[in-house]
C-alpha cells in the first residue's frame, strides 16, 4: 500500500497537519508501514510560499520519508514523485 501525501506550500496549517495525516494512514492502512512520499505541493507559487524547504526535508527526514516538492501547474516532479512511490512498493 502506497500513498503519496500532499501539502499545501502555501498555507502553514496544511503542513502541521502532515504528523496527524501519517498517523491516520498507518492507522488505516492494510500495512502498519505503509510506503509513503512526502510532497510539498503548489512549489510554482514561491511568491506566497510560507513553508520552508529545509523545513519540510527535516520533517520528511525524521519520518524516513522521500519529500519531493510538486506543482500540478506546471507539472513540476509529479512524475517523479510517482515513481519513487511505485519503487518503494515494488521494493516492499
Amino acid at each position: 500500500m502506497g500513498f503519496l501525501l500532499l501539502f499545501d506550500l502555501t498555507n502553514e496549517a496544511s503542513f502541521l497537519e502532515v504528523r496527524n495525516w501519517i498517523e491516520q494512514l498507518k492507522t488505516h492502512s492494510l500495512s502498519d508501514d505503509p510506503d509513503i512520499v512526502l510532497c510539498g505541493h503548489k512549489c510554482d507559487l514561491q511568491e506566497k510560499r510560507l513553508v520552508n524547504q529545509n523545513r519540510a526535508r527535516e520533517f520528511a527526514k525524521n519520518y524516513n520519508l522521500p519529500y519531493l516538492e510538486t506543482s500540478a501547474k506546471s507539472g513540476q516532479n509529479i512524475d517523479r514523485a510517482i515513481e519513487i512511490l511505485l519503487d518503494r512498493i515494488m521494493h516492499r
